[in-house]
């Protein structure tokens, strides 16, 4: 279909010392980065199974930078959100994001976040 669509996309953390009691820190102050999504074509691949990560996952994973990862859905056209707040502590609280454009030539979805 050529029509456009909207879809509004809700990250809800169910990472809790009650649900993984095995090696959860028990001090460190624990909290998500901003959660970033994308919706690109078949010729963009935010990770490959099986393959290394590309230099843009590395420091999204090492120190939560999205700049890398934005240039290159940019230069392919691709539409993408950033989550509302830097951090998101570690509560069971939904955060809504925008919502994320997808088309017939965008009709995949990459989500990722660091913890």
């Amino acid at each position: 279909s050529s029509i456009d669509v909207q879809y509004n996309c809700v990250f809800q953390n169910q990472w809790t010392r009650d649900r993984h009691p095995m090696n959860y820190p028990l001090y460190a102050a624990v909290h998500w980065t901003r959660q970033f999504l994308a919706s690109h074509g078949s010729a963009y691949n935010m990770w490959k199974e099986g393959s290394l990560a590309s230099s843009a996952v590395k420091k999204m994973a090492e120190a939560g930078g999205t700049a890398e990862i934005i240039q290159r859905l940019e230069d392919n056209n691709n539409s993408y959100e950033v989550g509302y707040s830097k951090y998101m502590s570690n509560d069971p609280t939904m955060k809504f994001n925008n919502p994320l454009k997808m088309t017939s030539e965008n009709r995949y979805v990459s989500v990722i976040t660091k913890m």
